[in-house]
């Protein structure tokens, strides 16, 4: 059954992809990469749901950097999952794509936010009541080219 599932989440990822490379070529680290943009490209998307579902169970195998500061903004329950997902997948993803090489966890927070944020503003331009309060100032802080301050500040380790 996981099986079936998976191929099914591979075939629909792939019909929406432009990707020249055959599917023998690809592996599920792959597949994941590609999802996490997706999904931060098409939040709501017909086959979003699915896709993200996946994803998140793909995620949870793979050892990514947190930041408890930075994660407890995610926590509120006016943000929308979409948000959250998108947030934990690109931590998941940026370990991926740089396959154990080191890396300042710095860098895997500023892709993870960076990419929620995308996310959320997206969500915002479909539905105005989605705004939260705390994301809109590191919205703010992004438009400022101030997100790396903000990260370097949050001591994560």
């Amino acid at each position: 059954m996981k099986k079936l599932l998976f191929l099914l989440i591979l075939f629909s990822i792939t019909a929406q992809f432009s990707n020249a490379q055959t599917n023998e070529n690809r592996s599920e680290k792959d597949v994941f990469i590609e999802a996490v943009q997706f999904l931060e490209e098409n939040p709501l998307a017909e086959k979003s749901k699915e896709t993200r579902k996946w994803a998140l169970k793909y995620s949870q195998d793979i050892d990514y950097p947190t930041c408890d500061k930075i994660l407890f903004l995610f926590s509120a329950l006016e943000i929308k999952g979409e948000v959250m997902a998108q947030f934990m997948m690109k931590l998941a993803s940026f370990e991926l794509e740089k396959s154990g090489k080191k890396y300042n966890i710095n860098d895997a927070q500023i892709a993870g936010l960076e990419s929620a944020l995308k996310v959320y503003e997206k969500l915002i331009e479909m539905d105005k009541s989605a705004k939260f309060t705390k994301l809109d100032s590191l919205v703010d802080l992004k438009n400022k080219n101030q997100l790396g301050a903000f990260v370097k500040n949050s001591n994560c380790k």
